[in-house]
């Protein structure tokens, strides 16, 4: 069926406006009040009440300097010996111990809640200026649906390969709909325990468990008029997607600890990489939330089905090193080019962008040849999956950071799989 032509003129403008992805931070404090911070590219910024920080969060719980946040091309999280603590995901972190963290992740100074996200920054563009992202046919079709549904207030559920930019599409999808001006939360199903999913999405009671400390609002109700981003949702607990199907069907929730259920307006958009029916014929995800959440379904197409965009996003990728490394951009040879586009990219867009990244740091030189990019990782090795984490944290020295970026997903996403797989947790790794 051929779009409308209101729907065409839609999607049409897009171009002439321009996304840029920033990193914010997002703080909820004990009595529910927010405040967002732009983070820069780089550099650290100083948290505590001292007037010297760089974020001050005047609450009783919050030390002088409690915690330093590292922003750049990894954002890492450290405490700063405060008197009560930082916390991610549950854990206390060691004083003046450097974690990486990644954009979604959510973390406790003090009992005030702390959130990085991502959103985009639009700009008007000029006429003559190129869509800042490179298109396919393929993905054109998937934008133009996407705009479509993204005007409605229908659930919507992005499935794709890892790395294909299912988190893009999810943040394109608040951006284009009715509810822009409010938040766009996200929250990384795979990150978090039982116990904290739950208190992350709905929050929670003072008392409700060791820990909770003050009553603290979750997510849904941060987001309440805007969109909460559900990434790797097949990862989410039966009790707690029971707990979220009420959310969905009533509009409503209760804080973890609490019997007072609390009305929420809000569009959830979740992403997985796995075959949710697969899931529910294996009693792993519920039929009836699968059905509540798919309102309408939109697959990305792996980058192997869109292989025009494969050199125009190797140069960009080319241009963002280079610009970080602060050194002129080197060119693709023609070698090079050949075998980006044969290449199948099974760790897709972000494969392809830690390959680029690599080459762009040996090259040492003018121009990326056929040997800095044909380099063979795990992730595009046909060997099973606990295998090449074993590989790539013995190849690494057990750090976690470099052995999640060599096989091209996020290093939350590397914890989730070894606590799957059983693996024993390397101490003391980054």
């Amino acid at each position: 069926m051929k779009p409308r032509k209101d729907d065409d003129s839609t999607v049409r403008e897009a171009p002439r406006r321009t996304e840029v992805s920033e990193v914010v931070l997002l703080i909820v404090r004990r009595d529910g009040r927010g405040a967002v911070h732009r983070l820069p590219r780089t550099g650290t910024l100083q948290i505590g009440r001292g007037p010297a920080c760089s974020v001050r969060i005047e609450e009783p719980g919050i030390s002088r300097t409690h915690a330093l946040l590292h922003v750049g091309p990894t954002l890492a999280i450290e405490d700063l010996g405060s008197s009560n603590g930082t916390r991610l995901r549950g854990e206390a972190l060691t004083a003046h111990s450097v974690t990486a963290i990644q954009p979604g992740d959510t973390f406790e100074l003090g009992g005030v809640l702390l959130t990085v996200q991502e959103r985009p920054v639009v700009t008007q563009a000029r006429e003559t200026d190129s869509p800042s992202v490179p298109t396919s046919e393929a993905m054109n079709a998937v934008l133009m649906e996407a705009a479509r549904l993204a005007r409605g207030s229908i659930n919507l559920l992005v499935v794709g390969e890892t790395g294909v930019g299912k988190d893009v599409l999810a943040r394109q999808l608040h951006w284009l709909s009715p509810r822009e001006s409010h938040a766009f939360l996200r929250l990384n199903c795979a990150a978090l325990t039982e116990s904290l999913v739950e208190s992350e999405l709905f929050g929670h009671e003072k008392g409700a468990f060791s820990g909770a400390t003050a009553s603290k609002r979750g997510l849904i109700e941060v987001a309440d008029g805007g969109t909460v981003f559900l990434d790797e949702v097949a990862e989410l607990p039966l009790s707690t997607q029971a707990k979220l199907l009420r959310a969905l069907e009533q509009k409503e929730f209760f804080r973890v600890g609490s019997v007072e259920a609390k009305q929420v307006d809000v569009r959830f958009v979740a992403a997985t990489n796995r075959d949710l029916e697969t899931q529910i014929a294996r009693g792993t995800f519920r039929q009836d939330l699968f059905f509540r959440l798919a309102g309408a379904i939109l697959r990305v197409p792996p980058l192997r089905e869109r292989r025009s965009e494969i050199l125009p996003f190797a140069r960009r990728f080319a241009d963002e090193a280079a610009d970080r490394l602060a050194v002129s951009t080197p060119k693709l040879t023609a070698e090079a080019e050949s075998w980006l586009g044969r290449h199948e990219w099974p760790g897709n867009l972000r494969e392809l962008k830690n390959t680029i990244e690599r080459a762009v740091l040996l090259c040492a030189g003018d121009a990326i040849r056929l040997e800095h990019v044909e380099v063979r990782s795990p992730a595009a090795l046909p060997v099973p999956e606990r295998e090449r984490i074993v590989a790539a944290l013995a190849q690494f020295g057990g750090n976690q950071t470099h052995a999640a970026r060599f096989l091209s997903m996020s290093r939350n996403t590397l914890l989730s799989r070894i606590e799957r797989y059983g693996l024993a947790r390397p101490r003391g790794s980054g």
